[in-house]
């Protein structure tokens, strides 16, 4: 296959003329499951910068080519663009019923893969209250080869491997009813005490802040008070050179500069000794040059 979409683009180049989004379409389903998502995905470009617009062919093709590989969230990715591009059926197949609490997902018109990834979309943008649910219409098969449903076997095993219950809607075999959750005892105590737990970890982690914070403060209090004193002495000893200052005060000042930079020092001291001091603790030390 690979080989002759490759031969078709060439003989349209050779004949001057420019492949159209079918070319382009059918170069990208090739390259996919063939798992050249990156020669697929460059292919896709060319053709929107040729001023081509992509189709439902070309979106189902980028959707299940990354549902193949493997690749999940890319596949919800592609599942996305073809929405935001409002591609139907990707564009309106999910309708929101809030009042009710429903979500309705109508899979008609998407391929297998694709509906796969449709399902797993719409799982993603299900309310997040209990007991509320998603209505998945997979149809009966009618439109299939042979008459026989491809998409419900699809959806039921995805469904089954998610360990999400299903049931059919109103007796409808085409129609699938999903509980989205259904919280039991054991998960309700579980994240009531994982958030207990959380609670317990940020008041500890709180304290331990403030207290840094405290500590921080009267270093900062008692380095600016050394500062100040240092100045003070500076003009008191000019003031005592001309006889306007005794040398009591002069003594007092020393004695209180020598208190604040212990204070300092202490205070610098219980923040190197706390093993979880952050940048904001690094406050210069004071100076004994007073």
């Amino acid at each position: 296959e690979m080989e002759l979409v490759w031969q078709a683009r060439d003989r349209l180049e050779a004949a001057g003329l420019s492949p159209d989004v079918r070319v382009h379409t059918a170069m990208i389903h090739v390259l996919c499951i063939n798992n050249m998502l990156e020669e697929a995905v460059s292919v896709f470009i060319e053709m929107e910068e040729s001023g081509q617009q992509a189709t439902v062919a070309t979106m189902q093709a980028l959707i299940d080519g990354f549902a193949l590989s493997g690749d999940r969230l890319g596949a919800m990715q592609w599942l996305w663009e073809a929405r935001r591009r409002n591609i139907p059926p990707f564009s309106s197949y999910m309708q929101r019923d809030d009042r009710a609490g429903v979500i309705k997902a109508d899979l008609h018109g998407m391929s297998a893969l694709s509906s796969v990834v449709a399902v797993e979309f719409a799982l993603s943008f299900a309310p997040r209250a209990l007991h509320h649910k998603l209505v998945v219409v997979t149809g009966k098969g009618h439109h299939s080869r042979d008459r026989k449903a491809v998409v419900k076997p699809m959806i039921e095993g995805f469904l089954s491997e998610e360990g999400i219950k299903f049931a059919a809607s109103d007796g409808n075999e085409g129609r699938l009813e999903l509980v989205r959750h259904s919280a039991t005892l054991p998960s309700l105590i579980f994240c009531i005490l994982l958030l207990a737990i959380m609670w317990l970890m940020g008041v500890v982690m709180a304290r331990d802040w403030l207290e840094r914070v405290r500590q921080l403060n009267q270093h900062l209090a008692h380095t600016r008070n050394v500062q100040r004193l240092r100045e003070e002495l500076r003009r008191g000893l000019a003031e005592h050179a001309s006889g306007r200052r005794g040398m009591a005060d002069m003594a007092m000042l020393v004695h209180e500069i020598e208190r604040e930079w212990k204070g300092a020092e202490q205070a610098q001291e219980a923040l190197r000794t706390n093993p979880k001091h952050t940048r904001a603790s690094a406050a210069p030390e004071p100076s004994a040059g007073a």
